[in-house]
């Protein structure tokens, strides 16, 4: 098991910031950890010291000057990946430099590209950088063994083995979500890109198609709309309006509830959106 990094875009990320992710995923292994860092990339990985002792493990990161590739796993059939690397490139061949995972993994990438994990076979999580083309590829075995997760800020792309760790580098800095939570608590697993990691306010406004220009009167047409498409009780949909208008600057006494009160408020409507969803 390792913890892997890799962010791409924005400002350049130093040795220590690269360091620091992959200490935020202590878990996964930090006592000893490498990096690469660049003016438009970095990548980074950690690993248990239990695990540097076995030679199959490899190194942390491995570089051949062009790519560079950081590894959460192992590969299977290294023969014969071998075999298929070489049988690809005929007329154009090159020599792997090492037998581990990751230099086999960049054997690959130069053998098929963007297509390389559909010729792997293991239990896998990559992050390949290729300085030359300026290209990130991250992938997973086809089981999603193991954890992968992918965020961006602005104009930044971050990729790691621990969601919270991309998320505390977003904008809101991993604030959680409430109302991408509701969507899964109430069923609604797929209903667009959300995760956890949002402002519930944000969420809201955006389920209700709320602009930032909007006047009041707009809000509480879309409100009234959009509740009246969730619910036919008239008694559901004065009980979550009063439970939204504070998240979204409309005067109300809801902001006075108890916060168990708040959260049925909210939770009711994310049943709602739910249930439209799947009915419609």
């Amino acid at each position: 098991m390792s913890a892997i990094f890799a962010v791409v875009g924005g400002e350049p990320m130093s040795a220590a910031d690269l360091q620091r992710a992959v200490l935020e995923m202590a878990t996964r292994g930090a006592e000893h950890i490498d990096c690469r860092g660049g003016e438009t990339a970095g990548v980074a990985a950690g690993r248990f010291e239990w695990e540097m002792e076995s030679a199959a493990s490899g190194p942390l990161v491995v570089d051949d000057g062009v790519r560079v590739v950081v590894l959460d796993g192992t590969l299977y059939y290294r023969d014969a990946l071998r075999r298929a690397i070489a049988g690809a490139t005929t007329g154009r061949t090159f020599d792997i430099a090492g037998d581990s995972a990751g230099h086999l993994i960049i054997g690959a990438y130069r053998a098929w590209g963007t297509d390389c994990a559909r010729h792997l076979e293991g239990d896998f999580a990559f992050a390949l950088w290729d300085r030359d083309a300026q290209l990130l590829v991250c992938a997973r075995d086809i089981f999603g063994t193991r954890p992968l997760f992918y965020g961006r800020n602005r104009d930044r792309v971050l990729v790691a083995s621990m969601a919270t760790t991309v998320a505390r580098r977003s904008e809101h800095g991993g604030a959680l979500d409430l109302g991408a939570i509701g969507d899964s608590l109430s069923g609604a697993f797929n209903l667009g890109e959300d995760t956890a990691f949002w402002a519930l306010t944000e969420i809201v406004r955006a389920r209700l198609g709320v602009g930032e220009d909007d006047d009041r009167s707009q809000i509480e047409d879309k409100l009234a709309t959009t509740l009246a498409a969730f619910f036919d009780d008239e008694a559901d949909r004065v009980f979550v309006a009063a439970r939204l208008a504070p998240l979204l600057g409309l005067p109300s006494t809801g902001a006075e509830l108890p916060r168990a009160e708040l959260f049925a408020g909210w939770r009711r409507f994310f049943e709602g959106l739910a249930g439209l969803t799947a009915t419609g």
